[in-house]
């Protein structure tokens, strides 16, 4: 579990995250 926590913090990860939220949001409205 403190690694998935590490990982949630670091910067690289968390702008994956956003990019894979900003993907499926994109192929939701289509």
């Amino acid at each position: 579990m403190k690694d998935v926590k590490a990982k949630a913090e670091s910067p690289i990860y968390a702008d994956m995250l956003r990019l894979i939220q900003q993907f499926s949001v994109r192929s939701n409205s289509i």
